[in-house]
């Protein structure tokens, strides 16, 4: 969302959360001892921003997280308010149709990860973005399927989303678990940006937890091995039960 300034409100554990420099020096903390590690998100990484990146398209956002090192994101609900065509030059580059170039010496470069839109499908079945990602994990074909939420087309202004629809969530990446695993992929992670509602909220854990992501975890197909989810703004690291 935006919040890149080291004024940001909030705290971790007691401690200022700080802003997007604060979270670029976790990040290579925590990667300094682990080769092998990849940085994902879930969406609204961009939109409901304030004025620091909005005032700019979030143009500084995107930049930040490609100092960042972000590796893949699906796209979320706020990636859309400005509408497919917007979200299409926020990925690839160019400057705003409006107002231009910021710094014309230097155009807005566009995005260094790639945004997955697995479930947002015109009349033909085609995606604006991809629908998934695959990279290689040491031996290892890891597959990332990007989606945001079914509901988006009720939170964003109707203008941008015309000829677009938003799929049901687990139908949606259910039937890309057999064109992943053709390509000799067994890891499979869905990037979604819809969530839960644990009670009582702890990090570490999901007692009573509620909200679609329940009903959406157990219509996932079992080869599908972890949910990174987003939406409901809530801090939950637990283990559901799958279909199997």
């Amino acid at each position: 969302h935006g919040h890149l300034e080291s004024t940001t409100p909030g705290t971790v554990a007691g401690e200022t959360a700080g802003g997007s420099e604060y979270l670029s020096a976790m990040l290579t903390q925590l990667r300094a001892d682990n080769e092998n590690s990849l940085t994902v998100a879930a969406g609204d990484l961009i939109g409901g921003s304030p004025a620091f990146s909005g005032l700019f398209h979030d143009e500084p956002s995107v930049e930040t997280l490609n100092a960042m090192g972000l590796n893949v994101s699906s796209v979320g609900n706020h990636e859309l308010d400005e509408g497919v065509t917007e979200l299409l030059r926020m990925q690839n580059g160019g400057c705003h149709p409006v107002d231009g170039c910021y710094f014309p010496a230097e155009p807005y470069p566009g995005a260094d990860f790639q945004w997955l839109a697995a479930n947002v499908v015109n009349d033909q079945g085609d995606t604006p973005l991809p629908p998934y990602w695959v990279t290689q994990v040491g031996t290892a074909q890891v597959g990332f399927i990007g989606m945001t939420l079914e509901a988006t087309d009720t939170l964003v202004a109707a203008a941008g989303i015309v000829g677009w629809d938003f799929l049901d969530e687990a139908e949606t990446a259910n039937a890309l678990v057999p064109m992943l695993q053709a390509q000799g992929v067994e890891t499979i992670i869905v990037l979604l940006h819809e969530g839960g509602i644990p009670d009582p909220i702890e990090v570490n854990g999901c007692s009573g937890i509620s909200g679609p992501i329940v009903a959406i975890n157990n219509a996932l197909d079992p080869a599908i091995d972890v949910l990174i989810t987003g939406h409901t703004h809530l801090p939950y690291n637990c283990q559901l039960d799958d279909a199997a």
